[in-house]
């Protein structure tokens, strides 16, 4: 077989010595090399926003890209975040992004209204809560995705799967829980003992949980469920060992006339050992 190119016409000669079919089947390849040329020198790439990260998840989950790719040859389909790019022949970059645009009007987002603080939706924002949550879903194998917005959790999820059962494995995953501040303590709450205490108790807790003052009468903690019960225990038994408390025992008269005229400084000691005040009351 022997081939001769012309360079000023642009084309190729073949001069085969036996069959016809040697030399066809010779033409059938170089052909097929000719187009993959082209189709590699005709090869581009190309990044779009496409409506966002939640979206772009959907269709992860349902399969879109993975299907695009299969449809069209050589077809490269990269996504971080809602940034998508594509590697491909021009054409087929443009029928993806379409075929992208097309499966995304198709998907409808579920909102579900919330009554819990701004702290717990500031508390859903942070990346390690978001990672517990998504790990949770797949443990479930719900796939689905969510975001938060105000008063509103939005979740976005392929046909067949329950948008309920997203919104609440939000909910049991991260908590929130008041606890009560007697008003004789409130004080305290503005101390520096409570200040070292946040932080101390925060630290240990490796961003799972945040509590905070609301009001002077409560302190409302949010959090990971794992973590949130230990440190509202924790909350409760500081508040109760610095909390000064008014206990009224009845007593006869004649009983309180006899403490008040016998009991010596010594008698009064064991209460003041203890930090209580005995005080007469009515």
């Amino acid at each position: 077989m022997l081939i001769k190119p012309n360079r000023d016409r642009k084309s190729l000669k073949l001069v085969g010595f036996k069959k016809k079919d040697n030399v066809r089947s010779a033409q059938k390849i170089i052909e097929e090399q000719i187009e993959s040329l082209s189709r590699a020198m005709r090869r581009k790439t190309e990044m779009r926003k496409v409506k966002t990260e939640e979206y772009m998840k959907v269709l992860h989950y349902q399969g879109t890209f993975a299907a695009i790719c299969k449809k069209f040859a050589d077809l490269d389909i990269n996504v971080k975040g809602n940034e998508v790019t594509v590697d491909g022949d021009p054409d087929d970059i443009q029928k993806a992004f379409i075929e992208m645009y097309s499966e995304c009007d198709k998907i409808e987002p579920t909102t579900f209204k919330h009554s819990r603080s701004r702290e717990w939706v500031q508390f859903l924002k942070h990346d390690s809560v978001k990672e517990s949550i998504n790990k949770k879903l797949e443990q479930q194998k719900l796939n689905g995705t969510w975001t938060v917005n105000g008063k509103e959790i939005i979740v976005f999820v392929p046909e067949g799967v329950k948008a309920d059962a997203i919104k609440d494995t939000v909910y049991v995953t991260v908590l929130e829980t008041d606890v009560p501040v007697d008003p004789a303590s409130k004080e305290l709450l503005q101390s520096e003992v409570w200040s070292v205490f946040q932080a101390d108790l925060l630290s240990r807790q490796q961003e799972k949980v945040d509590f905070f003052t609301k009001n002077d009468h409560e302190v409302t903690v949010v959090g990971l469920e794992d973590a949130v019960p230990s440190v509202v225990k924790q909350i409760e038994d500081f508040l109760n060992s610095k909390a000064e408390k008014t206990v009224t025992v009845p007593c006869e008269s004649a009983k309180m006339d006899f403490i008040y005229r016998c009991w010596t400084a010594e008698d009064f000691k064991e209460f003041e050992d203890i930090g209580a005040v005995l005080q007469k009351t009515g």
